[in-house]
């Protein structure tokens, strides 16, 4: 049957038989026959198939099209990026130097800005902590700035630290917002305020000021005093790096201009730059502070 149809399609084509001719002859119906007969002469036009094969102009239209639409795609996250981040802060704490003393039982005397001079704690007995300064290095303002000084945490680096040297060392943080020390001062128990700093907002023109918490102060002091060697005849290229001395985990949250929340978690380190023995145990070391993120 199939080579008897083929064989009117060849009829058809040379003129000898008309389509209506070949199917009736056939006994099919004429559309039938038509739409055969073009598959079989033209199998990949439009009308045997419902599709066309593209020309190079379609194929390249096609490639404009695309084209157009992924540069306009990339266009717009462009955009998008470069919106995102004018309206992004970007909070640093500027490096700055603080000084510290300790008496001859490690306990704090003295806190100051300036590097350390001989003997200029003994008349002293001022705990006035210098602040460190906030620079928004961003493009928009801050907003709703919380500096969160994480005691709890902070607290348990500080009682590792003393471990590690086998000095004993517990502290609570109480709900009354007051950390409390025992066991390190002759089982007296200290209390300090736990206070965290807020700021309604900060701009790329001014600054802001924090102060370190008295009470990681007076625990690096003590550290210091347990660690320090006994003579200030040393070589800083060989003594503590910062990161060999308690850290501090300070976090700050704050919100863009997009009421979008951000949250930045640093640690600060004292790095000593100038140490010196006083009346013999008591002694003082400038350090210099750095702060690295916590990623």
């Amino acid at each position: 049957m199939k080579r008897k149809t083929h064989s009117y399609f060849k009829k058809v084509k040379r003129g000898e038989l008309t389509v209506e001719n070949a199917a009736e002859k056939l006994g099919c119906p004429c559309y039938q026959f038509q739409k055969e007969f073009e598959k079989y002469y033209a199998p990949f036009s439009e009308s045997s198939h419902g599709f066309r094969i593209l020309d190079g102009v379609t194929i390249l239209t096609f490639l404009i099209t695309i084209v157009s639409i992924l540069i306009q795609f990339n266009a717009s996250l462009t955009s998008e990026r470069a919106y995102h981040m004018e309206s992004q802060p970007e909070l640093n704490i500027q490096e700055d130097i603080i000084t510290l003393y300790w008496d001859d039982t490690g306990k704090l005397k003295y806190v100051g800005d300036t590097i350390i001079e001989d003997q200029f704690y003994q008349d002293s007995n001022s705990i006035i902590v210098p602040s460190l300064y906030i620079k928004n290095l961003g493009q928009a303002t801050a907003r709703d700035i919380i500096y969160d000084w994480n005691y709890e945490e902070n607290m348990e680096n500080f009682k590792r630290k003393f471990e590690e040297i086998s000095i004993p060392m517990e502290a609570v943080v109480n709900e009354e917002e007051e950390v409390i020390i025992t066991e390190l001062w002759q089982d007296v128990p200290h209390h300090f305020l736990a206070e965290n700093d807020e700021t309604n907002f900060l701009d790329t023109e001014n600054v802001d000021y924090i102060s370190v918490p008295v009470v990681y102060l007076e625990l690096l002091s003590r550290y210091c005093y347990e660690v320090f060697p006994e003579t200030d005849n040393i070589d800083y290229s060989d003594f503590f790096e910062g990161d060999q001395l308690p850290q501090l985990d300070l976090t700050i949250e704050y919100t863009n201009i997009l009421d979008e929340k951000n949250e930045d978690s640093l640690y600060i380190q004292f790095e000593p730059v100038q140490y010196k023995t006083l009346n013999g145990s008591a002694g003082g070391c400038t350090f210099q502070i750095k702060t690295r993120t916590n990623n």
